[in-house]
């Protein structure tokens, strides 16, 4: 959210707080601001409205932002849904580059981009799931990181295999989800 749309977003927690009775001090509405400044107004108003069908009491910032986030275990489904499409269209040897940064560093504590694709789909999940639940529960800093693929990772020299198949030129880096959400959920 900017400054320019807090008008908005005091109105949306001005609604939740008369519904549930509660008077919202200028300390407590700072407090929901920082809490939540980060998500778009859009997806704010949304969580509020959620809360209103939902909620049964005030709910808390952190409460809000788990609307507006959505279950650590439900995200890390979507998110694998995404991984397995990004695996069946680019594969080990070709760098990628997540949209959900949570995937991310699931995939580097699993080894990395090549460790992933070649690895047992049905071991791989539940360590991918168990991972990605991790990483979101920590609320570490993350980044938009590429993942190298076995090409980026050798120094971009090609196999002798792939010397041998006379493959083309290295391809450049891709990347998923440009413009779209394709891992974390939503859109």
């Amino acid at each position: 959210m900017t400054p320019d749309e807090k008008p908005r977003f005091l109105a949306a927690l001005s609604v939740l707080g008369d519904v549930f009775r509660c008077d919202l001090t200028a300390p407590a509405i700072e407090g929901y601001w920082r809490a939540l400044v980060a998500f778009p107004l859009d997806e704010v108003e949304e969580a509020t409205q959620r809360a209103l069908e939902t909620c049964r009491h005030m709910p808390r910032p952190a409460e809000l932002r788990a609307l507006i986030e959505g279950d650590p275990a439900d995200r890390a489904v979507l998110a694998w849904g995404g991984v397995l499409r990004a695996i069946r269209r680019i594969g080990a040897y070709d760098s990628v580059r997540l949209d959900d940064p949570a995937a991310t560093e699931a995939i580097k504590t699993l080894g990395g981009w090549p460790a992933v694709c070649q690895g047992s789909c049905t071991w791989t999940r539940k360590d991918f799931l168990a991972a990605y639940e991790a990483v979101v529960r920590s609320q570490v800093r993350l980044d938009h990181a590429t993942l190298p693929g076995l090409l980026e990772a050798g120094g971009g020299q090609y196999t002798t295999h792939q010397a041998r198949l006379g493959a083309g030129p290295v391809p450049e880096r891709l990347r998923l989800g440009e413009g779209q959400r394709l891992l974390g959920g939503g859109s």
